[in-house]
Parts: C-alpha cells; structure tokens; sequence
C-alpha cells in the first residue's frame, strides 16, 4: 500500500513539474493557448528561414523576431536561431568538432610517420643502390622467368648485418633513384611539406566552423537550392570565399600532385625487393615476422598489438620474375603502386596554377578546384583521402622490420604514442566522414553539389561566422601546437 501511494506521489509530482515546465522543454508536452501558435505561424522565420533544412540538421527555428541576437555568429543580420537553438548548436558542436578533429589528426599523424621516416628509407634506398650496382659486376641483374631453372638469376647475398634481404629488379632500382632525388628526403623540406598539411586542415575546419551560421541566417535560401526532384540540390559559395580556399589549400594540393604522389609511388616500389630474412623458411604474414628487432624501439612496438600492421609486406607474395610485376597484382593493389594516394585527373589542376585571386579570370580558372570544397562532409582533394593514405601506412607498417631505427625520426617525436593515436581516431571515425549529420536522407549537404557562380551571389560562411564562440577543442594534439612543434623541429634539426 505504501509503495502505491509513493508512485501515485511520485507521478503527481511529474504533473506539477510539467505544468511549471519551461517553454520548449523536450521533457515535457505542455498546454499552449491560441495566440501562442498564432504568433508562431506568422513569425517571420516561417517566411524568410529554410526551416526545412534547419530541421534536417536538428534545429527548430525559434525565434520570433529575425533581430534576436545570436552570440554564435554575432555578424549575422537577420537571425533564424532562437535560444533553444543556440543551446543545440552548442551541444551538437562538441560531437561535430570531436568527428573533425578525429579525420585531420588521423591524417596528418599518418603523413607524420611517413615524412618522420624519411631517413630511414634513404638508408634503404641508398643499400638498393649498392647491392644493383654490386649484381650488375656481378652479372647477376637479369630477371628470370618464373619456372627457368638456367644461369644468371640473382644469387643470394651474404648476410650483411641489415634485418632484410634483398632480391633485384629493375624496377626497385629506378624506384630507390627516383626516390633519392625527390626533396622530401631532405629534413627540412619534408618539415616545411607536414606543416603545409597541418596549415590547410586548420584552414578546413575553420571554414566548417560557420555551417550553422549558414542555417540560421535569415538569407539561407539565397544560397541554399534543394530540389525535390531531378535537378541535383546545390550549396552556393562566394567568390571571395572560394579566393581564400585557393590562397589557403592550392599550393599543398599541388604539391601532393606533383611531389608527394610520386614520392610515396617511388617508395613502395623500390620496397617490393624487401624481404624479411625470415622469409626464406616459410610463406604468409608469420614469415613476414623479422627474427629480432632491430633496437628497443621496436620491441616495444611489437608488443603493442592496438599498432601492429596486420598486412604481411607486400614483397611476400610479389613475382620478382616477371618484366612488371605490378601487372600481375590484384586491380586494388595495382592501384597503390601507380597511384598511392588515388588523385583523379584534375585539368584544372594547370589552368588555376600561379593565379591570382583578385584577378578577373580567377574565377574561371579556378572554379573547378574551389568546386571540391564540401561543407558537410570530407573533400579527398583538399582535407586529404584518409582510405588511400591508412593503406599506404599499413604498407609501411608492415616494413618496419627494415628500418635502421623505428624510434628516430625527424620530428622528434614518440612513435609509438604517434602509432596508438593513429588507431584511436581511426577506430572513432569507423570510416564515417560526414562532419555534420543530417536527419534527412533527402536534405542532406553532402549530397549537394557546391557551386561557385559568376552570376549569383553565394555565400562566405567564414565572413558569416566572424567572432563565433564555437571554439576547437582538440583532445589529442591541437592543429597549431602541431605546428609549433614542426617549427621547433626546423630550429633543432638545423
């Protein structure tokens, strides 16, 4: 009896509270007169706001009157988010900002290990040199064909203290010279490149930073074209806006192009004639394992199962025997060795290059590479390809038994905890690259295509969140700290 009278208590009490609740509290269903849905119907955010697209991404349109302030974008003239919707936004931030974090501090790390070992795969590339030169004296530097059993094959080399073997090909050689002359082996310049990717990412996520800026200003369907039905929806842009993307993210876009593609194309090729020395008593990634590590780093390392590689180099199964052993790999990892970094053919890749932004034919020459930004979602082109670059990372993970050291590196920096963070943002992430998350699949951002007009007039999300209060708050490495220590780096390193 006294347990029914404490529910009855208890649910009387929950009425009270109702009663006496809040205006748009989502715990509570509320009496609301006439005049209450009466001002709601003929507010102006019914008129002017795209609600619907507000609602998509979660927010309610709220206000009454479009000259409420909105301390989140203070700039703003004439706003659509009332107070309700300022607090949403607030706590949607965290989990968006977390999400963006996560994609660009996976990436850049990625980059980190690769440009951070640049030293490392001289040493090798230089030993392929040498070893070539020594089989050719030698007459040992014809290929064999898979089966003939003649005279002339390269011969085994006697252990020489590396923690590797070596087996020629023609193809490893021209690799390790090509990859010798690319500048990304001097310290400094593979520095300067990293920082060049941490200034861009920044770039990235501060030109996110205005997306709910966008929705609750009271212009949005100026700039925000949905259509219900053949006609794909568009996102329209500034030209001022798509000015700042070409002065902030072009030159490390083109470097990547042109330098860094065929640095990491000549790296996995001249690879593919590095075997463990284990390899020879038996096949599969358990052959693959080097007997001993080569410093204490790397015992370490291996016994961190969260970083270890789970790909076997690719050395193990590749046929040495053959004109092109690339050709006679799988299409997927074909791809990896004639394009690391999977870049589409872009033609306006030349025609934007060296142009000026404040120039009257910017926006023709370079509409096509601005056109790449999305807001919602990652661009491959300008925040980076996280899928082609984490295979590529895996290949060299699984390399590391060649390394002269697998704790030194030009970023003085702990490559296990390096390794470890890695795996966290990956793990987090779970291969989902929309930043912000819509509720529609219909009314989705990252389905629409971007647009930078020279007749309509877009928007500059960056302009319309100036002086914002949604701040970044990275939990692993801030993208500026990154930078800092990239400097300091150069300084130390000189």
């Amino acid at each position: 009896m006294q347990v029914k009278i404490l529910l009855i208590a208890c649910t009387t009490l929950s009425i009270v509270v109702a009663t006496a609740g809040s205006d748009g509290d989502s715990k509570f269903i509320q009496s609301k007169d006439y005049e209450f849905y009466l001002q709601r119907t003929k507010s102006a955010a019914s008129k002017s706001c795209a609600v619907n697209e507000m609602a998509a991404y979660g927010l309610t349109a709220d206000v009454t009157s479009l000259s409420d302030p909105n301390p989140i974008c203070p700039q703003m003239q004439g706003n659509c988010c009332g107070a309700k919707d300022q607090e949403l936004i607030k706590t949607y931030w965290e989990s968006d900002n977390r999400h963006q974090a996560g994609y660009h501090i996976a990436y850049l790390n990625m980059n980190k290990y690769v440009l951070g070992n640049v030293k490392n795969y001289l040493s090798i590339a230089s030993d392929i040199l040498s070893k070539s030169n020594k089989l050719k004296f030698q007459g040992k530097d014809k290929i064999q064909a898979s089966g003939d059993k003649s005279a002339g094959a390269p011969a085994a080399e006697p252990d020489d203290g590396k923690p590797y073997t070596f087996e020629y090909h023609p193809m490893c050689e021209d690799a390790a010279k090509q990859f010798i002359h690319l500048d990304f082996v001097d310290r400094q310049k593979a520095q300067g490149f990293y920082d060049l990717l941490n200034r861009k990412a920044e770039f990235m996520q501060n030109a996110r930073r205005g997306f709910y800026c966008m929705l609750c200003n009271a212009k949005s369907k100026d700039y925000i074209s949905t259509n219900r039905f053949l006609i794909k929806s568009k996102l329209w842009y500034s030209r001022d806006f798509c000015q700042m993307i070409y002065s902030q993210a072009f030159s490390s876009v083109y470097m990547v192009y042109k330098s860094f593609n065929p640095f990491i194309k000549s790296l996995l090729r001249m690879l593919m004639c590095i075997k463990p020395k284990t390899a020879s008593s038996g096949t599969g990634p358990q052959a693959a394992q080097p007997q001993q590590n080569n410093d204490k780093g790397a015992q370490a390392t291996a016994s961190v199962t969260v970083t270890a590689s789970t790909s076997a180099p690719f050395s193990m199964t590749m046929d040495l025997k053959v004109k092109d052993p690339i050709k006679k790999m799988p299409e997927a990892a074909r791809k990896i060795f004639e394009n690391p970094m999977g870049l589409k053919s872009q033609t306006w890749l030349e025609i934007c290059y060296n142009s000026d932004p404040t120039g009257v034919f910017f926006g023709l020459k370079c509409m096509g590479f601005c056109e790449n930004f999305k807001m919602t979602k990652r661009s491959k082109l300008l925040d980076g390809n996280l899928d082609t670059m984490q295979t590529v990372y895996d290949q060299l993970l699984a390399y590391e038994f060649a390394l002269p050291s697998t704790t030194a590196n030009i970023f003085d920096i702990d490559i296990l905890s390096l390794k470890r963070g890695i795996h966290v943002e990956l793990t987090y992430l779970r291969h989902n690259y929309n930043f912000y998350r819509s509720l529609s699949p219909r009314i989705n951002f990252s389905k629409y295509s971007t647009q930078f007009s020279l007749i309509f007039k877009g928007i500059n999300p960056m302009a319309l969140s100036a002086g914002t209060n949604l701040e970044f708050k990275y939990k692993f490495a801030g993208l500026l700290h990154a930078a800092v220590a990239t400097v300091l780096s150069l300084v130390l390193f000189k």
